[in-house]
């Protein structure tokens, strides 16, 4: 008896084509100036179609540029071409109201980027932040909310549940509950 069966494989895999363009490039990356030269000699004469193009007007400019641009830089003369033919916009610079650490401002970096992560938060903030995390009721975030706001120096709630019960107009139980829940927060 013969069982018949399909069966449906996927292969997947990598290879690298050199296409002709490929080779030819690789080719002329080998080649110094010379090689070069003559290697475009032998295809000019190879293909009736190609032509060499007469760049002496280019060679003229190219050759009187450097007298001009004495002493500056290429990005100076370029900036300057720019600036003469109309392409630059100095409003649409990217780079136009950037100043120290990509601040608009020059001002000594007392908001920068480190100063910011390693500042030290306050008991209350840091207190708020857990707050956000362990409740998900509004009403008892507003009310653990206050509580912190509630707090003295040393971290201790003065105030007694009764009268922070009839505050928010809500039950004694539910004021403690939430006092209770905030006192596992750290710092204990």
């Amino acid at each position: 008896m013969n069982i018949l069966s399909q069966k449906l494989d996927l292969k997947q895999s990598q290879q690298l084509v050199m296409t002709p363009q490929l080779q030819q490039a690789i080719k002329l990356l080998q080649l110094n100036n010379v090689e070069l030269g003559e290697y475009i000699e032998e295809e000019l004469e190879k293909n009736p179609l190609l032509e060499k193009a007469d760049n002496s007007n280019d060679s003229i400019e190219a050759e009187q540029e450097p007298e001009k641009s004495e002493g500056k830089d290429d990005v100076d003369s370029a900036f300057e071409q720019q600036q003469q033919s109309g392409e630059y916009d100095a409003s649409s610079s990217s780079m136009m109201d950037v100043g120290a650490g990509g601040s608009a401002s020059f001002d000594p970096m007392d908001d920068s980027f480190e100063n910011r992560m390693s500042a030290e938060k306050t008991l209350r903030e840091h207190l708020t932040d857990q707050l956000n995390i362990s409740f998900s009721d509004q009403r008892d975030r507003a009310i653990g909310a206050f509580l912190i706001d509630r707090l003295d120096e040393s971290g201790y709630l003065r105030d007694g549940t009764e009268s922070l019960a009839a505050r928010f107009g809500c039950s004694e139980e539910r004021v403690e509950k939430i006092v209770k829940q905030l006192k596992q927060c750290d710092p204990t």
